[in-house]
């Protein structure tokens, strides 16, 4: 898996907040939510967040508690947490030089969650911008899509360019796993190196 990547620079002090804007984003509901199907088990959510040894691309640290609590979040009019999940899992990793990775698998169903994907795959080549609120910040972020050489993976940076933030980006990865909806969020790497990481933190779940 190959990924694209584009020109990215932020000031460091700013990363911490950022990371959470990324990988939270909106609590609005997405207008068509899809359909959830039953939920699968829970115990394989916590199988399927990687450790700290497991992280790719160096020497992490915890940069949290692992959360239990669902949260919603909508992309380009896309909600990825249409129903309340039967699991979800936040973690959030840290590496000394600054670059943050925070990874969620939820359980919403293996119908839902591909619905969740598929409707990603078709809403980012065309959102050239979103704008969010999250903790009563807006933010106006450019969203460019990540080529990647794999199906099933979406893949795109997106950039603050207006309210808080501005300047600063990051990239993301949606997959489905198992029947799981996962998704990483990292911020703070340098450009040659982003699309990698996120292609390693993919293949690390994978070979779960």
């Amino acid at each position: 898996m190959t990924y694209r990547s584009r020109r990215r620079g932020a000031p460091r002090a700013a990363l911490a907040g950022l990371v959470l804007v990324l990988a939270l984003g909106c609590t609005q509901p997405s207008p068509d939510p899809p359909t959830a199907s039953p939920a699968v088990s829970g115990d394989r959510v916590q199988e399927l967040m990687l450790t700290v040894a497991e992280m790719p691309g160096g020497t992490w640290e915890a940069g949290g508690p692992v959360s239990s609590d669902g949260f919603g979040q909508t992309i380009c009019g896309v909600n990825t947490e249409p129903v309340t999940p039967e699991a979800v899992k936040l973690s959030r990793r840290t590496r000394p030089d600054g670059v943050e990775v925070s990874q969620t698998v939820r359980s919403i169903g293996p119908d839902a969650a591909r619905q969740v994907l598929d409707a990603l795959a078709r809403a980012i080549p065309d959102c050239a911008r979103d704008t969010r609120t999250v903790n009563g910040q807006t933010i106006t972020y450019e969203v460019e899509p990540l080529a990647s050489a794999s199906p099933g993976v979406v893949a795109f940076t997106q950039t603050s360019v207006g309210g808080a933030f501005v300047g600063l980006s990051g990239a993301q990865a949606y997959f489905v796993r198992d029947g799981y909806l996962v998704a990483f969020s990292e911020i703070g790497a340098d450009p040659a190196e982003a699309a990698d990481l996120l292609h390693g933190l993919v293949a690390a779940v994978e070979a779960k």
